[in-house]
């Protein structure tokens, strides 16, 4: 994993800038000398963004971010998806995003880093920067490929961002019935074409606890509208605790799922809904997330979705997950599986895991994400695909200094080629975490710089005890 770039979002540069402007304290490591900013940015200046999702309470604007572009080169087989790229339906009510005055400051701040890499040190565009996606916006949101002529299809260009466990208990609970609740954590979303996060509870107020469960979790409705004024465009609550309070709660949580302004996936009132992926295209590229339970506990035993009976999608036998995969990967040219598995409180990644994670690669997944053991863990490329073996507890009750509030948002910058051309497949090309911890009212925020790097020998060495790097 490269080392991050720890910028402390808009909202609260203020509060943690200390007087003189000292970046070390405030918790920002400066750029490398020779750098510069990522390819996308003067996209995100200048291009006309839309997003279909539906907006509650606040308006959202997406502000750039900047992200060293490192691309690896995995040996990926051409997505299969690819040949239908332009074939997908443009997204229904989409509506453009930004105003003079945001694309202008963009512009200028585009100008001002570029100014200050200049100042530094001389960078060189070499042959990888192109292949990231290095030239002149396209429309439709696609960068240039290189060498790519007038009327050639353009390669498509995404950020993803991915975050770990959410609940709303305790002295959550006030976050989750207030709208704005979460809004101090939109800067971290809103550069993505898509984020999402593990959602850890039932959606209910109703209902009894499951007999015998150490955990119940359950939140208001109202948390659905936080999450998506946090920036969050869906959520997985194929995991142990979407069922916490039995029928009567499973009833209230897919009812409320009807009329979420975040797209719930994972749970469902048959077997078909809940491994129904989310579709949608993003950039001109078909993408696909789905997501699945491996945890034999409870709430698979009482609450797996079957042919005709509500529930989660699980993947304690995992044929009809890596079937859904692979048929996705038929038709979209990205496909995300967002998994619940792992050892509570490791950081190292257990073989069965490992072995999960291949299985679901080998079906076609593109990126797999992991949850539920509370714990950061490895993260990077395997086999050619992109796996976060857990990105530890979000939002959660336990803030704190050790490691069960180490958390971070992770953002994936994906390419994927024209079609038609020689180039390999969907392909992570650069991966960024930005460190956080949970604080005493169960928030994650930018700490200070020896915290962050703290977090990320933390993960360095979780990815040690992982398949990552095979």
């Amino acid at each position: 994993m490269r080392a991050p770039y720890y910028s402390d979002p808009a909202a609260s540069a203020e509060s943690q800038r200390p007087a003189g402007g000292d970046a070390q304290a405030a918790g920002r490591v400066p750029r490398r000398s020779g750098t510069w900013p990522h390819p996308g940015l003067l996209h995100a200046a200048l291009s006309k963004r839309t997003d279909s999702r539906k907006m509650v309470g606040m308006s959202r604007s997406r502000p750039v971010h900047l992200l060293t572009a490192q691309p690896p080169s995995p040996d990926r087989a051409a997505a299969p998806g690819a040949a239908a790229l332009t074939e997908a339906p443009a997204p229904t009510g989409a509506s453009p995003r930004g105003g003079a005055q945001r694309v202008m400051g963009a512009i200028a701040a585009v100008l001002a880093v570029s100014g200050a890499a200049l100042g530094i040190g001389t960078a060189v565009l070499d042959g990888s920067a192109h292949e990231a996606g290095a030239g002149t916006a396209a429309s439709g949101g696609a960068r240039d490929g290189a060498g790519q002529g007038e009327g050639e299809a353009a390669s498509a260009s995404l950020r993803l961002a991915f975050a770990g466990d959410v609940h709303f208990e305790r002295q959550l609970r006030p976050v989750g019935e207030d709208p704005e609740g979460l809004s101090e954590l939109l800067p971290h979303f809103a550069g993505a074409d898509l984020a999402m996060v593990n959602l850890e509870t039932a959606i209910t107020s109703a209902g009894e606890r499951i007999p015998g469960k150490d955990f119940a979790f359950r939140a208001p409705e109202s948390s659905l509208t936080t999450l998506a004024n946090a920036g969050i465009d869906a959520v997985s609550m194929a995991n142990n605790h979407a069922a916490d309070y039995g029928a009567a709660g499973l009833e209230d949580t897919l009812a409320a799922a009807g009329r979420s302004p975040v797209e719930i996936i994972g749970v469902g009132e048959d077997a078909d809904a809940a491994f129904a992926p989310l579709s949608r295209e993003v950039n001109g590229a078909r993408v696909a997330v789905l997501a699945a339970s491996a945890l034999w506990e409870d709430t698979y035993t009482h609450h797996e979705a079957t042919e005709t009976s509500p529930g989660i999608a699980a993947f304690v036998e995992p044929e009809r997950m890596l079937a859904e995969v692979e048929a996705a990967a038929e038709g979209h040219d990205v496909v995300i599986a967002y998994m619940h598995m792992g050892e509570e409180g490791s950081t190292c990644v257990r073989e069965v895991d490992a072995q999960r994670a291949r299985s679901l690669t080998e079906a076609g997944a593109d990126i797999v994400i992991a949850a539920h053991a509370h714990r950061l863990a490895g993260m990077g490329h395997q086999d050619g695909a992109f796996i976060a073996y857990g990105l530890g507890n979000f939002v959660w009750y336990t803030g704190g200094s050790g490691p069960s509030s180490h958390t971070g948002v992770l953002t994936l910058d994906v390419e994927v080629p024209a079609p038609g051309t020689a180039a390999p497949g969907t392909r992570v090309t650069d991966f960024d975490l930005q460190p956080m911890l949970i604080g005493a009212d169960g928030i994650p925020r930018v700490p200070d710089v020896e915290t962050a790097q703290q977090i990320e020998s933390e993960v360095e060495a979780a990815n040690r005890c992982s398949p990552i790097g095979a």
